[in-house]
């Protein structure tokens, strides 16, 4: 009688989650989906069957996070979190799978020749009061023949850009020769929208990059507080741009390279680490700065970020409104504001 009695204890204990994975277009159960629940620590999974349905059983109390993917479909996860209690038991449960969409084609340079290598970026874009708004974005590689695949996207209007693959780090020495003559590809931006629908594949898209001369910032941050606040380099006419050139100061210290001809805004975005964030103190900074057709380098025109002017700022304000205007270069240089 008590082995009995301890059995249905355990029984009822037992969590149990179940239900089946759809395709949301067509309704079909969807077999192979990957249904995923992590809690951190503790990560269950489990493949749905012939008719789409899944099973856990005995699954541990607590918050899961919970995801659902399967090839050629967008990955759902928008109701993220799972409560589980004590021998709760959720069943019925219907996960719908949207198809992917994908957006393929080829990049090719000035002669009409395949660029491999190169990242190609799909963002998804709305426009509110007339802004662009990145919602997400899928990246991907050209391959040997400047072929490239951006897949899982969800429906909406898509804007295609390509670049070389930038490579984040601290300083490198300075390449031999002379400095901003070597000719580079540099980021292209597709003007015209892609708009897909889900499950539509758009095929044969070109993009066109071309070389141009190149050339490298080099500074330091005259009052580093550490080395995880990152360096980046945002377009001066604030258009939002996906792979930001972005480096990350050793001892103070920073390198950007590969930069074209253009005005710019050297950025320390704030609250950089969850210490900061933790503490109410930001790590913020713009200077401007223009590459016109030389490297910024050196001691006249390095480009110092001092941090401190704005810091004390922002802490006297409350966090309210950062005075844009104390950010104009100042000195002999570019983009140069005096040491304190």
């Amino acid at each position: 009688m008590i082995p009995l009695v301890f059995a249905l204890v355990l029984a009822q204990d037992k969590i149990v989650f179940e239900g089946k994975v759809l395709n949301s277009l067509t309704g079909e159960p969807l077999k192979k989906a990957e249904v995923i629940l992590d809690e951190g620590n503790t990560r269950y999974a489990v493949t749905s069957g012939s008719e789409g349905k899944f099973r856990f059983e005995g699954i541990e109390p607590g918050e899961y996070h919970s995801e659902v993917k399967r090839q050629g479909f967008v990955p759902n996860d928008e109701e993220p979190w799972v409560t589980f209690a004590p021998g709760e038991q959720i069943k019925d449960v219907v996960i719908k799978l949207t198809p992917q969409a994908i957006i393929a084609g080829h990049v090719v340079d000035e002669d009409g020749d395949p660029v491999p290598g190169l990242s190609v970026y799909a963002a998804r874009t709305i426009h509110v009061n007339g802004r662009a708004i990145v919602l997400g974005t899928q990246g991907t590689i050209t391959d040997i023949e400047g072929y490239f695949v951006a897949g899982e996207l969800d429906a909406g209007r898509y804007y295609l850009s390509a670049e070389p693959t930038r490579h984040y780090g601290g300083p490198k020495p300075a390449k031999p020769g002379h400095p901003g003559r070597e000719d580079d590809f540099i980021r292209v931006d597709d003007p015209i929208p892609r708009d897909v629908t889900p499950g539509a594949a758009l095929r044969n898209i070109e993009l066109h990059i071309r070389k141009s001369a190149v050339f490298r910032i080099r500074g330091r941050i005259s009052n580093p507080r550490n080395d995880s606040a990152p360096i980046e380099l945002l377009p001066a006419d604030g258009v939002s741009t996906v792979n930001l050139p972005r480096a990350s100061p050793h001892n103070g210290a920073f390198e950007l390279e590969g930069i074209p001809p253009g005005s710019y805004v050297l950025s320390v975005p704030t609250y950089t680490t969850p210490e900061q964030r933790a503490a109410n103190t930001p790590m913020f900074c713009r200077v401007p700065v223009t590459v016109a057709d030389h490297d910024i380098d050196g001691a006249v025109r390095e480009v110092l970020l001092d941090l401190r002017q704005f810091l004390r700022r922002d802490q006297a304000r409350g966090l309210r409104d950062v005075d844009r205007k104390a950010a104009k270069p100042l000195g002999e240089g570019p983009g140069v504001l005096p040491r304190q």
